[in-house]
């Protein structure tokens, strides 16, 4: 009996200490998950405030008129990047080029398939292509148009 009771006496009080401090970690650890979320939160607005300044349907559309004026024919966006630090952004363009036909006086589309790299920033209030390179697939041949 005297065992029994000395291990309820011990027993107890280190099992409501243990709960305790249990409790505190899982608040402390809860309290570190909302700060997280916070500032996670707080980055994103500010990531898509500077987005929204950085205007990038305009750096899209420069994109879009440099492919047109080239003669690439655009199968697909494939990769976008952007750096609203900086408004910046980088496509990946999978292109075909369209070459003129003079026998049939039509434009053909090339066999080939290449990725068209492009990195535009903001100035003012256009942006400029800092970047353009054609990059042959098959191969991996690099070509700077820009």
């Amino acid at each position: 009996m005297n065992v029994l009771a000395i291990l309820i006496g011990i027993g107890l009080p280190a099992y409501f200490f243990y709960n305790k401090k249990q409790k505190e970690i899982h608040q402390q650890e809860l309290e570190a998950e909302k700060k997280q979320e916070l500032k996670v939160r707080e980055e994103e607005r500010m990531n898509e405030q500077l987005s929204k300044s950085c205007k990038y349907d305009l750096a899209y559309k420069t994109a879009m008129d440099y492919l047109w004026k080239e003669n690439y024919n655009l199968i697909e966006l494939t990769m976008t990047t952007e750096n609203p630090s900086n408004c910046s952004i980088e496509y990946y363009f999978d292109v075909r080029l369209i070459k003129f036909n003079e026998y049939t006086r039509e434009d053909e589309l090339s066999d080939k398939v290449y990725q068209l790299r492009m990195e535009l920033k903001k100035y003012n209030d256009f942006y400029g292509i800092e970047l353009a390179e054609l990059i042959d697939k098959t191969n991996n041949k690099y070509r700077k148009l820009l």
